[in-house]
């Protein structure tokens, strides 16, 4: 964009430069416009809504013919059903969805609770689950969202992985929908129990920078279980390491060794040079000190 520049109405001089305004990009809106079956793949037709260009993207096939439930509450299954259960939940309240083998969420459900404290989990199977609270909604209408998480892929760059993880444990995830949710979702994925106490570090793949970018880290539960939180989806790799690799704190994993460990650091070793310097001086003033009394013991 463009301000525009500012002359002067007498005699057409311009007195101003107008000044440019970054472009605005595009806000593609998810909707789905070929439901999955079990024999089929859906599509997901993304449409930018400054523009209108849009794009496709497969949704993946159900798993059974089953269809999403209220978990523990015999009879209530279906987006419509379901729906209507959340328009009833009060503040504080969670609504575990069983989603039975579906992928995406109508995003009419997550309209239901913008504004509210009202949680919903979506328990999407094999120890993966998506947790929503209507407070961290900040869409205007939000998306029909495939939550599909596709984990061990190999979507970045082995060198641009290397650059963060060195020798550390690390695991890539890509999420089938793409961009911004509009909301923050939190995931809890399973990173085994034989991390637990370790940190799960979460990094957004930059494809423009072509860089990694810290997200967030949880610590990992006893039972492997860690949650991390995203506001859109793209590409990601998840680092195992002993502490937060944001900059904040060592991140060595256990069994690491560090040869400075004991060495002084830098101040350390600048105030040890001081010091020998101060008894040196100390030490030269004593001794003039003693030779100069003994000097005036032997004149007297």
């Amino acid at each position: 964009g463009y301000t525009g520049d500012t002359y002067c109405t007498d005699c057409g001089v311009k007195i101003k430069t107008g000044t440019a305004t970054p472009a605005l990009g595009h806000n593609y809106i998810g909707k789905v416009t070929t439901e999955p079956t079990t024999d089929s793949e859906g599509v997901m037709t993304y449409t930018c809504d400054r523009c209108g260009d849009s794009y496709t993207k497969p949704i993946a096939k159900l798993q059974d013919t089953g269809k999403p439930y209220i978990k523990d509450d015999t009879g209530k299954e279906g987006w419509d059903v379901i729906k209507d259960e959340v328009d009833k939940s009060k503040d504080g309240d969670t609504v575990v969805v069983e989603m039975n083998g579906s992928s995406v969420v109508p995003g009419d459900v997550l309209d239901e609770i913008k504004g509210k404290d009202i949680t919903i989990v979506f328990d999407m199977g094999n120890g993966i689950t998506w947790s929503v609270n209507g407070q961290s909604i900040t869409a205007d209408r939000v998306s029909d969202i495939d939550f599909t998480v596709k984990t061990g892929t190999n979507t970045i760059p082995v060198d641009i992985i290397n650059n963060v993880t060195g020798e550390r444990y690390s695991q890539q995830i890509s999420l089938a929908y793409e961009g911004e949710f509009g909301f923050t979702a939190v995931l809890s994925i399973n990173m085994e129990t034989k991390n637990a106490g370790l940190y799960a570090n979460l990094f957004y793949y930059n494809e423009r920078t072509g860089e990694l970018e810290f997200i967030c880290a949880d610590e990992i539960a006893e039972d492997g279980i860690a949650e991390l939180t995203f506001t859109h989806a793209s590409d990601y790799t998840i680092v195992i390491d002993k502490e937060p690799m944001d900059g904040s704190g060592d991140s060595t994993l256990p069994g690491d060794t560090d040869k400075n460990d004991d060495a002084p650091a830098t101040g350390d070793r600048t105030l040890i040079v001081w010091l020998f310097i101060l008894t040196g001086f100390i030490g030269a003033g004593l001794g003039m000190f003693y030779a100069e009394k003994k000097k005036m013991t032997a004149e007297k």
